[in-house]
Parts: C-alpha cells; structure tokens; sequence
C-alpha cells in the first residue's frame, strides 16, 4: 500500500509539471511576412528561453531576414537581435500569465544607407496547453527610437499584437507558428522546438 501512495504522488506531481507550458526550449525557425506596402519578409529565426525558480524567464532571440529581395535586389537586408525577461505565474494547472520587458535591436541595410531602430516594450499575455496543443496570446506597448544614421530620426509608440499555437509531439519536439501584427504589417516565424 505503501508503495502504491509513493507510485501516484511521483505520478500526480510529474504531471502538474508536464501540464503547463514548458519555459526552457530552443527553437529554429523560418520567417515569413508581409507589410503594408506589399513588402515580403523571408528569413530564419533561433530562438531560447530559460524558465527558473517556477516564476521567471529569460529569453533571446536572432533573426536574420530579407525583405523585399534584399539589399542586393532593391531590399533591405534585416538582423534583427531580441532580449525579454519577466515573470509567469501560473493562473491554472495548464495556464500561465506573463508579464515581461523586452529590448529589440534592429540593423536594416539598404543599397548606400543602413538604419539601426531600436524598440522596449512591456508585454503582457497567456499560455495555456490544451492536451498536446499549446495556445497563446499577447499584447504589447512598444517605443521604439528609428536611428536613421545621421538623418532625421522619430519615435513611435504602437500597441502590437501577437498569437500563436504549438503541437507538442512529445515533452520534448514540438512545431508550431507565432504571428505578430504591427499596425497593417505581420510576419510569422513557423518553427521546430525542442
């Protein structure tokens, strides 16, 4: 008897942990997007993140992108270098809140010009697991400061949207897409996550 209550203790407490969203992962992914002024995105994305102490999160991220052909057809050549941490409690067994700050450095280069905006933004949102599909959404206010390399620079303040869905195929593959909305812009990374 003793033995049984040890088996479905062990049982019940690995499968409060596997309900939720998982924090730690790396993932590699392809970038595809589209802008308001009929500018196609394609690229690649990797990205981490690093869940500890049951609360917080570290994450980072590199994409490097092609819009419009690139640089070399009239484009613009994109590296796009990303930092996020913050916190997320768990509302339910299968469902997390998430509160973070995050920091997005862009470098844009051009034929004769290159341009370095930069963005912060306080993001706040859900990730919740339905059986082996996970779901989320977000909502962003980002600033960012668009450095045009010794031209006229500005600054906007945008809200931003993302949403996203992941299969989980095991504990430790998935695949799945993120999309985030700017304004009339999106662009969508489709990746492998492990």
């Amino acid at each position: 008897m003793k033995k049984a209550i040890i088996a479905l203790a062990a049982m019940a407490v690995s499968t409060g942990a596997l309900a939720g969203p998982s924090w730690t992962y790396v993932d590699l992914g392809y970038v595809t997007g589209n802008g308001s002024s009929d500018e196609d995105t394609d690229g690649v994305a990797l990205r981490g993140s690093f869940g500890f102490g049951d609360l917080w999160h570290i994450q980072a991220g590199l994409v490097d992108a092609e819009v419009q052909g690139g640089k070399d057809s009239g484009g613009t050549d994109l590296t796009s270098y990303e930092l996020r941490g913050g916190i997320h409690p768990a509302v339910t067994d299968t469902t997390d809140f998430v509160l973070d700050i995050g920091y997005l450095s862009n470098e844009e280069k051009e034929t004769g010009t290159k341009v370095e905006p930069s963005q912060f933004d306080i993001r706040t949102g859900v990730r919740s697991n339905i059986g082996a599909l996970e779901l989320r959404s977000f909502i962003a206010l980002a600033f960012t400061d668009n450095d045009l390399s010794g031209a006229a620079t500005s600054k906007v303040r945008e809200i931003q949207y993302s949403i996203g869905g992941q299969y989980n195929f095991s504990d430790a593959w998935s695949v799945g897409i993120d999309t985030r909305l700017d304004n009339s812009d999106n662009t969508s990374d489709i990746y492998v996550r492990w």
